[in-house]
């Protein structure tokens, strides 16, 4: 029965990261044509500068669909109330402070520089796509809820959703001939509007009903509590976005915007490849708390030994076949704009495969709330962060991705296997 519901949730992600793949391929030309190649490279550069606002929720959201699946697997709908309501009001409050300095500080602060750009308009572009990254922290909680309710497929067709409303702001951006700054307030707004859509449905008609979050049921102590656990998280989510998610800034500041470019496109089409990874693992995660919350080791090993395989072998598959067909789709899609190396691609496609052989494993780990390992593995990794920006001076931004396989094969792989087996021994007592 668990098996079962790992794999429906599987196939209903597989299916709806399908419509996420699909909405670039329409946006991004587009959003060449609007902002040009150094609007679209400012952009693509303060979205990477989101992963310095990771911390935004300290890691508040993994924590609760850790903590809150296990409530539910015991049937308790009061703890599990208060899990939510006190998550929410925390990210809240998070949330809004962050919000306040952002916008109060920034005459002070040249954020269009700090991307390799400058102007007013790239400043605001910088300014909107933080705030909206921040918003979306809280309406975002909503999907870690939905899958710790195992409501798997639910939450993905309301992504697809989500995505689908991206695609219509940026086509109502363009018709509309608005600025760059609104043309990226338009393409992130309509996404979030979708997922605040989506919680009050949930609450109000759907499964969380039954723990719908009211003032009366927030927690202060049960706050901290998620905010120790979480913090664990947070540290880890951290240090992965310093070390993988920062490579258009690299690029920006050691070459151009112009270089961006050229990098975020193929690395946007690679990146789709990830949500690959989301959704063969993600669903794992709360199905492990289930089963080592009953001491049933012996499924956690086996869904893991099939998922690794499934894992690892589709996003192989996938990335060979986006190396041999990006050339002539990136061509045809963007009339010349681009001309990704083939080093870039295959480079790329390594590295959304290396981390997908790892993901089941840390699945385990994230249940058991065995973090130590995978934080160790990851706070390595920013070693090769100095080696990027010198392979890019040095020899051009398409061994960047080269830089990053090396790292996860060197420190991640070994403290990945480290970390499942204690996590499988100790049924999820951090050693």
């Amino acid at each position: 029965m668990r098996s079962a519901t790992v794999f429906r949730g599987v196939l209903a992600a597989l299916v709806s990261r399908g419509i996420y793949v699909l909405a670039p391929l329409v946006t991004i030309p587009l959003a060449l044509q609007q902002l040009g190649v150094n609007g679209y490279g400012a952009w693509s550069a303060a979205l990477a500068l989101t992963a310095f606002t990771s911390f935004a929720d300290l890691g508040l959201g993994v924590g609760l669909m850790t903590r809150l699946a296990g409530a539910l697997a015991d049937s308790d709908r009061d703890r599990a109330r208060v899990l939510v309501a006190s998550t929410y009001g925390m990210a809240a409050a998070i949330v809004a402070l962050l919000i306040a300095a952002l916008w109060s500080t920034a005459p002070w602060i040249d954020w269009a520089q700090i991307i390799g750009g400058s102007g007013p308009g790239d400043q605001a572009i910088v300014l909107i796509t933080l705030t909206v990254f921040l918003l979306n922290v809280v309406a975002g909680l909503i999907v870690r809820i939905q899958y710790a309710a195992q409501q798997v497929a639910l939450s993905n067709a309301w992504q697809s959703a989500a995505s689908l409303m991206g695609i219509g702001g940026v086509l109502a951006a363009v018709a509309l001939d608005v600025s760059s700054p609104i043309f990226v307030l338009m393409a992130g707004a309509s996404q979030t509007f979708v997922t605040l859509v989506n919680a009050w449905w949930f609450f109000t008609f759907g499964a969380g009903r039954e723990f719908r979050p009211s003032i009366r049921s927030f927690r202060g102590s049960e706050s901290k509590a998620l905010i120790r656990l979480g913090g664990r998280f947070l540290i880890i989510s951290v240090l992965i976005s310093l070390s993988m998610a920062t490579d258009p800034l690299i690029i920006g500041n050691a070459v151009g915007l112009e270089a961006v470019a050229e990098y975020a496109v193929p690395a946007k089409i690679f990146a789709m490849l990830t949500t690959v990874v989301s959704a063969i693992s993600i669903p794992l995660w709360t199905a492990n708390v289930e089963a080592l919350r009953v001491g049933d080791a012996a499924w956690v090993r086996r869904i893991t030994q099939r998922m690794t395989v499934l894992s690892g072998g589709s996003v192989l598959v996938l990335a060979a076949v986006a190396v041999l067909l990006a050339p002539w789709v990136i061509a045809t899609w963007l009339g010349g704009q681009i001309d990704p190396s083939v080093i870039l691609l295959c480079g790329l496609g390594t590295v959304a495969t290396v981390q997908a052989i790892a993901a089941p494993l840390f699945m385990v780990q994230n249940a058991a709330e065995v973090l130590l390992p995978q934080t160790i593995g990851y706070a390595l990794l920013l070693l090769m962060v100095p080696i990027k920006w010198f392979v890019v001076v040095g020899f051009g931004s398409e061994w960047i991705p080269w830089i990053t396989v090396a790292g996860y094969c060197l420190f991640v792989w070994p403290t990945a296997v480290v970390g499942y087996r204690r996590a499988v021994r100790h049924g999820g007592t951090e050693v």
